[in-house]
């Protein structure tokens, strides 16, 4: 039980502090400040979450949420690219530490 609410914190986070920068999307000074945090948590968590996502059986509704960070992810990438420069690389990121 523990596992699947550590990653279930991790992703609620996630999103909350996705859907913050897409707030603040069109407030350059913001959006630096709730990606640079965004970035922190990654670092912080990660390595951690891809740890216990690889140790535990993941049910449907943790991979559909698995899928909609990703998507928002993305999408605030696509937003983003053109105010900052911040997000280069972030999902690359994410994406290789899955695939170790």
């Amino acid at each position: 039980m523990q596992r699947s609410e550590t990653i279930e914190d991790f992703l609620n986070t996630c999103g909350e502090l996705l859907t913050r920068a897409e707030d603040v999307i069109d407030t350059p000074h913001e959006l630096k400040t709730c990606l640079k945090e965004l970035d922190n948590f990654l670092i912080l968590k990660w390595s951690d979450i891809v740890v216990e996502l690889n140790d535990s059986k993941i049910s449907l509704d943790t991979q559909n949420q698995i899928k909609f960070i990703f998507t928002k992810l993305a999408k605030l990438e696509l937003i983003s690219k053109s105010k900052l420069s911040l997000f280069d690389g972030m999902k690359e990121f994410m994406q290789r530490s899955t695939n170790r």
